[in-house]
C-alpha cells in the first residue's frame, strides 16, 4: 500500500484501524510467513469487532423473506466477468465454456458491464467506487453476488472454476449451499455459493454492503465479506445453522490447480482429476508450463480448451 492510499484509509477509518490492515502487507513484503497467519487472525478480529459496532443492529434485526425455497435443478448459475468474455483470459474461457457443458439444466448467465443492471440492483455508489479506481472490480464481485443470491436465487461461480462433471446432487437439499471443509477449517468458499431466493445470509450480506457503500468509498479488506460472514455466523443462530448442516466438501477442488496443471496431459491423468471433484478452483494469474519434457501439459490442454 503506497502511502497515498494508506492516508486514504487512515481518513476514512482513522489511524488505528487503518495502521492494522495494513500492516500485514508489510510483514508479506518482509516475507515474514510465518507470522502473517497469527497476525491474520487478529486482523480479522478487529474487523469483525469493528464491523459489529457499525452494522450489529442490521445483522441482528434482519428479517428474512417468509417464503424461502431451496435450491433448484433449474436455477440460473451466474458468471461474472466484467469485460465480457471476449477479454477473458484463455483459461477463464475454458472454465466458462466447461461450466456450460456442465450445467445440466440451469441456464448460465454471464454478467458484464453491460447486462448487470438487468439482473439486480446494487447503490450506485459501487459503480461510482469502481469508474473512480476506489473499488476494485474483486469487491464490486462480492456486493454482486450476494444481491444477485439474495434478489433472485440461484448459483454463484467464480469465473476461475473448471467443471468435469455437473454439480453435485446434494446441493438441492439445501436453501444455501457452499463448499463447506475444502481447505483446512473453511466452514463456507465464496466463491462457490448456491442459495433459494430470500435466504438469510447473502440477505444480511447485501444489506451490509448497502449501508457500508453509503459511507465508505474503500474496503477495509480484501476479505471483506467473510468478515461479514462470519460476523453473521457468530451472531445469528439461523445463519449458523444454515452453514453448520451442510456436509463437508471434498478437498480436491484445489488438487488440479496445486499438482496436477504442470504435469504432462494424458487421458488416465485427467480421469484421475475427473474423479477427485466435479469442480476444480484455478487462476488466471500465475504461471504454469505449457510443454514439459516435449509434452502438453494439462495447463496447456486447459489454454488449448479456451483459444
Amino acid at each position: 500500500m503506497d502511502i497515498s492510499k494508506l492516508i486514504e484509509y487512515c481518513k476514512e477509518f482513522g489511524v488505528s484501524l487503518a495502521g492494522i490492515t495494513a500492516f500485514s502487507r508489510v510483514l508479506r513484503m518482509l516475507h515474514l510467513s510465518y507470522i502473517v497467519p497469527t497476525y491474520d487472525k487478529y486482523k480479522y478480529k478487529i474487523i469483525e469487532n469493528w464491523l459489529e459496532k457499525e452494522y450489529g443492529d442490521i445483522i441482528s434485526s434482519f428479517e428474512a423473506k417468509a417464503n424461502q425455497c431451496k435450491i433448484s435443478k433449474d436455477d440460473p448459475i451466474y458468471i461474472f466477468w466484467w469485460q465480457g468474455e471476449k477479454a477473458m483470459p484463455s483459461v477463464v474461457k475454458a472454465c466458462y465454456r466447461s461450466i456450460i457443458q456442465n450445467a445440466g439444466e440451469h441456464v448460465v448467465e454471464l454478467i458484464t458491464e453491460d447486462n448487470v443492471k438487468n439482473f439486480v440492483q446494487i447503490p450506485q455508489g459501487i459503480y461510482d467506487g469502481v469508474k473512480e479506481g476506489k473499488i476494485s472490480i474483486t469487491h464490486l464481485s462480492d456486493v454482486i453476488r450476494n444481491g444477485l443470491l439474495y434478489q433472485r436465487g440461484g448459483i454463484w461461480m467464480d469465473a476461475t472454476i473448471y467443471m468435469t462433471a455437473p454439480l453435485p446432487e446434494i446441493m438441492y437439499e439445501y436453501e444455501y449451499y457452499t463448499l463447506k471443509g475444502a481447505f483446512e477449517d473453511w466452514k463456507w468458499t465464496t466463491f462457490f455459493q448456491a442459495s433459494g431466493r430470500g435466504i438469510v445470509l447473502p440477505g444480511i450480506v447485501s444489506c451490509v454492503f448497502d449501508e457500508y457503500i453509503k459511507e465508505h468509498t474503500l474496503f477495509l479488506t480484501y476479505l471483506l465479506q467473510d468478515c461479514i460472514i462470519q460476523l453473521c455466523y457468530d451472531k445469528r443462530p439461523d445463519v449458523r445453522y444454515l452453514i453448520d448442516k451442510l456436509p463437508r466438501s471434498d478437498k480436491k477442488i484445489f488438487q488440479m490447480n496445486d499438482k496436477y496443471l504442470d504435469e504432462p496431459y494424458t487421458e488416465d491423468l485427467f480421469t484421475q482429476i475427473r474423479k477427485g471433484s466435479c469442480m476444480h478452483k484455478l487462476s488466471y494469474k500465475y504461471h504454469h508450463e505449457i510443454i514439459k519434457d516435449g509434452k502438453m501439459t494439462v495447463w496447456g490442454k486447459l489454454l488449448r480448451e479456451g483459444e
